[in-house]
Order: structure tokens, then C-alpha cells, then sequence
């Protein structure tokens, strides 16, 4: 160990001693499948107070491999409450010549667009080094000031895909000691503390990180970043909390604060969309429909209004607003009919983690609305223009949001959807015709999240001629003659339901081989698959949504042939789910194959026995199975 330390200060140190760097002095296995090596980086955050905190970057990295990695792609964000103070970055030769400096002017200055917003205002300044000759040394001095610490940026060792570390630290220096500055344990570890009366201060130092390891450990773990939180902050003026979830909703609340009052006239207008409806639930279904039918989606997100909403009488008469807006203009006009809402902020997205209850900080993406009544609550998506009320799917179901409503504001739960809302039913019935490709007629059946199994929850608005290449280029592969039958889109139990039936030839599904045919059992592309990801973290793994899968395969059995092979029967059980595989050939004609794949909701042990690992494992060797089918006279 002794002499790795020594090594690394000899490498840290050479362009100093010398002017020149001696890559060999670096160690083999930093330079192994990497295209830069950072040779040291040290990033302080210094908190004054509240409204002023400093970043200060200063760092050397070695590039081994131009123009093949993010880290000669300089980028630095600001917004309305950061500034650039300080930019300089030099370019040396591994000689020690300066090839060139660039300075904050050379930068191009864009705005960060996030492909849905029309207005924001965070920006970046980029600039990409492009050398023609590697290796060389990006030098990098940078100091930006922030007026707000609601969100305060973190530390991440990883740099970038193929990028080792030889030496990289991070100090935050808390002058403002009456305000608690907390951190969230991650794998990066924890700091050494050194206080006084007048500072706190953290560090942490990291040597010798191979690109290898850092993107491996990145990978398994979600959080890999040190993340600071100050429990008193401000934004814009205004002060709040985050002491817990319950003082962040207090601050959001005041945000909100007088921002859903409608006009007589706006009320009168919404007064005749109710009519004379007097069931609570069936106005809000009303009033939800027409919000969908008359409001769109636009996002703004301009200082502290990307947390605040826009005012609802400006969502009437301009007909648009953003998640927020959407969602506190759906509360005033059920304010007109005296039905009480709650506004509730979430992070939105298929994998999106629920915030830890433990730990309160700003991890929230999305608005919605919740409407509480006596046996159950609504959740309603106001920007969707087709869900129906109530129905969150995989974006926003199964976690916890944090509901803002004054001192009552808290977490609670979404809408728990598992694997008897979220089904898939299959039913092939394939004729197989000596010297003719097989033809397989397919009924489908999607049913809660189901639907966005391949994404069909997307495709209501296609033509039928869209739709029949959508299914080309998703589902079926390798096919021919294909006929759309029926497709239709209805709704059970408030779940989306996406029915469709069509009729196809093929050759590659079943394969003709001398006297026998080769029947593949998976006969939809990727229709087996877990419809979402495996979320990996650390050695746990993670399943949303409960889904249930079930396939029935009727094949017609030419005249004079016979089944030589079939899939084995068998029921097997795991913690994450089972798999139930039966088989019926009764009268010799026709062969019944029966399949029923259940997912459960939860999270599981990578490595344990009968866990998720022992299930994807059997699905894969059952959806490996072939019918063989023999016609030798």
C-alpha cells in the first residue's frame, strides 16, 4: 500500500517538479482500456449563508485518447441564481508547453434545453477541446456562486465511461453552523470531520480509480453521488425547511398560496360544464375530461416557477400550462363544485425511485392531483389527454409522493397496481399446411400497465396503416401477409384495455425441416420479457409492477403426423413469481399448450435462492421450447 501512495504523489507531482509528465508514472492499471486519466481534482463548496455559497473546480486530466470521451467536452451550468465568476482552462503538451488557453469568452453560452419545456431558464456554457494529437492535459479552474441552496449541486468520482482516477477529493466548508448541513450515506463512504467554532468542514479523498471499477460500481448502485442538503434554505426570497416532509410542504404550500382562484365568469363557465350532476366522483370524472379536452401541456420552468405553479385564471384564458399549473387550475374549478383536492408533487417516470422517508430533499420531477373521497382517492395526470381519471400507470404508480397541504403535508402512497391489474392474455391458433407457410391467427388482450407493453398505450391516434407497420417493427419479426383484424381501446374497472386480433403467415416462427416442423412457443417479439426493467441496486434487485403473462397455443396438427416433442409440464414457484406450463393433445389433432408467467411486485436478492435470478432463468429455458411436429409417412 505504502508504495501505491508514494507512486500516485510522484505522479501528482511531476508536472510541478519538472514541467514535463512521465506517463509512466502512472499506474498500469489507471491507463488499462481508459481514454483519460484524471490526475487530480479537487472540488471545494464553500456555504456562507443561505443565499451564498461558492464551487470551486480545479482540476488536471490526462487524455490518452482524443476525441473519444465526454471529458474534452466542457460544460458548466448556471441559471438565474448561479453565475460563472471564474473560467480558465489550459491546454498542455505532456512536455509542458502550453498549446492553448480558453477562456470564459471562447465558451458557447445555450440554453439547456430539455426537449419539452418552450421556456427556462437554465443554461451552460460548452466548449469541446479537440487536439489532433494525443495525450495532452486539460487544466481547468472554475468558480461559480449560487444565491440559493434549495438545490445545491453534488460530487460524483465517476467522469465519464472509460475514465480513471488518480487522485480526486471533495471538501464542503459549512460556515453557516447553525444550519445543519446533512448528508446521505452512499457507497463513496463517509467523510473525515474536522470542527470548530467557527466552520464545519468534510473531506473526502479518493486514489486510484480504475475506469473498470468506477463504471461497474456507478452501475450498481443508483445513488453515486454526495449529494449535500441544508436544512434551512431559500430560493428567490423565500425561505423554507427540510427538515422533513412535512416543513417542505409547508414552503411549497406558500408557494401556492392564492394561486387557484377562478373569476365569476370562469366559475360560470365551469358551473355549466357540471350542469346538474350532483355525484361528487362523476363531476370530477366531468370537470377531468374537460380539462384534458381543453388545456395542453407546455412546460415553463423560470426560477423559483419551476416550483411554483402559475395562477389558475391564467390557465383559463391562455388554455395551457405546466404540470404544476395543470394540476393546481384542476383544483380551483373542483374548488367551483366544493369538492376538495389535494396538490401532490412526485417523481415521475417507469423506474423512478420513491423519496426515502427518512430523508427529506428535493427528488421530485412531476406534479399531480389527488382527489380523496370516502372509499377511495383519485389521482389524476392532468397533462394526459387520454388516460382515464384515477389511472396512473407506470409513471407515476406505486410510490410515495409528498401531498402539500400545509402542516398536513406528508408522503403517501400512489396507486398500488400488481400483478392482477397488469396483464397480458395471448391466443395463437396456428394451422400449419404441408408445402405452405404456417398461418397463426393472434388475439391480444392488454389490461392495466399491460397496455405499454411495446409501448401500445402510444398508439390509440395511428392509422391503421401506421399501426400495421408499428406492429411490424415492434412485435412481429421475420413475418408475412399481415392483416389487422380489430383494435380497440376501452377501459375496465378504470384500467386501460387494449384488445387486437390479426392474421399472419411464417416462416421463421415455424420451420419446415425435411419431415418435421420446428414450432418456436415465443411467438411475439420480446412479448415474454419483464415489461420493466430490472432496477439493479447494489446486490438487491427491483420489480414496480406485478405482471401476469398468459399465452394459450392451439396448433392443427396435419393429417398423418404426429408430436414428437412438446413442452414438459410444469408448475414451478419463487419468491419473485411463478410459472404454470400445461399441455393437452387428448385427440391427436390438435395440440393445446398452455402457459401462465406471474411477476410479483417487490424487491429481491440477486444471488438467493428462488429469487428473481432462478425466475428470469426458468422463463428464458421455457421460452426456448419447441413443438416438434414429425410427418414422416
Amino acid at each position: 500500500m505504502k508504495s501505491i501512495i508514494l507512486s500516485i504523489l510522484f505522479a501528482l507531482q511531476a508536472i510541478n517538479i519538472s514541467g514535463q509528465f512521465d506517463l509512466a508514472l502512472i499506474p498500469d492499471s489507471l491507463k488499462l482500456n481508459a481514454d483519460a486519466v484524471v490526475l487530480k481534482n479537487d472540488e471545494r463548496l464553500e456555504i456562507f449563508s443561505k443565499s451564498k455559497l461558492i464551487r470551486t473546480t480545479s482540476s488536471e486530466i490526462l487524455v490518452l485518447n482524443n476525441n473519444k470521451n465526454q471529458i474534452n467536452e466542457i460544460i458548466i451550468g448556471y441559471d438565474q441564481f448561479t453565475k460563472v465568476e471564474e473560467l480558465n482552462i489550459t491546454i498542455l503538451a505532456v512536455d509542458g508547453k502550453k498549446i492553448k488557453t480558453i477562456k470564459k469568452k471562447d465558451f458557447l453560452d445555450q440554453v439547456a434545453e430539455d426537449g419539452i419545456s418552450v421556456a427556462t431558464d437554465d443554461r451552460f456554457l460548452y466548449y469541446k477541446v479537440v487536439e489532433n494529437k494525443s495525450p495532452y492535459i486539460i487544466i481547468k479552474e472554475i468558480k461559480t456562486s449560487s444565491s440559493q441552496s434549495l438545490n445545491i449541486p453534488g460530487y460524483s468520482l465517476y467522469e465519464g465511461n472509460k475514465v480513471s482516477v488518480l487522485k480526486s477529493t471533495f471538501t464542503i466548508t459549512n460556515f453557516d453552523i447553525n444550519n445543519r448541513l446533512r448528508l446521505k450515506e452512499t457507497i463513496l463512504g463517509k467523510p473525515t470531520v474536522d470542527s470548530t467554532s467557527m466552520k464545519h468542514e468534510y473531506n473526502w479523498t479518493f486514489y486510484n480509480k480504475t475506469a473498470s471499477r468506477l463504471k461497474s460500481e456507478r452501475e450498481l448502485n443508483k445513488i453515486y453521488s454526495i449529494l449535500p442538503i441544508l436544512e434551512n434554505f431559500q430560493m428567490d426570497g423565500v425561505e423554507g425547511s427540510l427538515k422533513n416532509w412535512q416543513t417542505f410542504g409547508v414552503w411549497l404550500s406558500k408557494l401556492n398560496e392564492g394561486l387557484d382562484v377562478l373569476s365569476e365568469k370562469a366559475k360560470d363557465e365551469i358551473k355549466t360544464v357540471i350542469g346538474f350532476e350532483k355525484n361528487e366522483k362523476e363531476i370530477t370524472k366531468k370537470l377531468y375530461r374537460y380539462l384534458q379536452e381543453n388545456m395542453r401541456y407546455v412546460s415553463i420552468q423560470l426560477g423559483i416557477g419551476g416550483y411554483r405553479p402559475m395562477p389558475a385564471q391564467s390557465v383559463h384564458e391562455f388554455k395551457y400550462g405546466d404540470c404544476k399549473a395543470l394540476s393546481n387550475y384542476m383544483k380551483a374549478i373542483l374548488n367551483v363544485a366544493g369538492i376538495s383536492s389535494r396538490y401532490i408533487i412526485i417523481n415521475a417516470g417507469k423506474n423512478a425511485l420513491s423519496p426515502d422517508p427518512s430523508d427529506a430533499r428535493n427528488v421530485f420531477n412531476h406534479a399531480i392531483l389527488a382527489v380523496p373521497f370516502e372509499k377511495d382517492t383519485l389521482f389524476l395526470e392532468c397533462t394526459s389527454k387520454d388516460v382515464s381519471a384515477g389511472y396512473q400507470g407506470s409513471f407515476t404508480g406505486n410510490r410515495l409522493a409528498l401531498l402539500v397541504n400545509g402542516e398536513e403535508s406528508g408522503l403517501v402512497k400512489t396507486t398500488h397496481y400488481n400483478h392482477t391489474d397488469n396483464e397480458i392474455f395471448n391466443r395463437f391458433d396456428i394451422q400449419i399446411k404441408k408445402d405452405l407457410p404456417a398461418q397463426i391467427n393472434h388475439q391480444q388482450k392488454l389490461k392495466g400497465i399491460g397496455t405499454e407493453f411495446q409501448s401500445f398505450h402510444l398508439t390509440k391516434n395511428m392509422s391503421d396503416e401506421k399501426f400495421k407497420i408499428y406492429l411490424l417493427d415492434n412485435i412481429y419479426k421475420d413475418i408475412s401477409d399481415l392483416v389487422v383484424n380489430t383494435r380497440k381501446d376501452t377501459l375496465s374497472d378504470g384500467l386501460p384495455v387494449f384488445n387486437m386480433s390479426a392474421t399472419f403467415s411464417t416462416e421463421r416462427k415455424i420451420l419446415k425441416s425435411g419431415e418435421r416442423y420446428f414450432v418456436e412457443t415465443d411467438l411475439v417479439n420480446g412479448n415474454n420479457e419483464l415489461a420493466y426493467d430490472l432496477d439493479k441496486i447494489r446486490e438487491k434487485c427491483r420489480i414496480m409492477y406485478g405482471l401476469t403473462i398468459t399465452d394459450t397455443i392451439n396448433i392443427q396438427i396435419p393429417v398423418g403426423c404426429y408430436i414428437e416433442k412438446m413442452p414438459k409440464v410444469q408448475l414451478l414457484k419463487f419468491d419473485a413469481g411463478e410459472i404454470d406450463v400445461s399441455t393437452n393433445n387428448s385427440d391427436g389433432a390438435m395440440l393445446r399448450i398452455y402457459r401462465k408467467i406471474t411477476y410479483y411486485k417487490g424487491e429481491y436478492f440477486m444471488p438467493d435462492k428462488g429469487s428473481v435470478t432462478d425466475l428470469l432463468a426458468s422463463i428464458k429455458k421455457i421460452l426456448a421450447e419447441k413443438v416438434v411436429i414429425n410427418c414422416k409417412s
